[in-house]
């Protein structure tokens, strides 16, 4: 684990954007050991390097709780891995929907429209 973030840091692990949208899955799950196992099983293909370490997080969670500190690198380097995928991948077509919205307002009194 601490190979993989070191590489991160260092500019000699760039990861994929299967890895940096797998990451942003993870951030998001409830970290006990039945979504981690979850997410291990279903990783998309190219997420091996994330995946992998999946395998000793859902043992640890079977004994300890989240913020166990035997944890901690993990979800670090999946926190700035999530953050990563913020800044690098497109918005969903959910959110460019909502950026496409306009909105009318009436003037009830002078029969006006007000365009936003």
């Amino acid at each position: 684990m601490h190979a993989l973030q070191e590489r991160y840091e260092n500019g000699l692990w760039l990861p994929s954007l299967v890895e940096l949208q797998f990451a942003e899955e993870l951030a998001r799950l409830h970290w006990t050991e039945a979504p981690i196992q979850a997410a291990k099983r279903t990783a998309p293909a190219g997420s091996d390097r994330l995946s992998l370490l999946l395998d000793n997080t859902a043992f640890v969670l079977r004994y300890a709780v989240a913020r166990d500190l035997a944890l901690l690198p993990l979800r670090n380097l999946v926190d700035v891995l999530a953050d990563e995928a913020d800044r690098q991948l497109p918005p969903s077509a959910e959110a460019a929907r909502f950026n496409e919205t306009r909105v009318q307002i009436t003037d009830l009194h002078d029969g006006l429209f007000v365009d936003l």
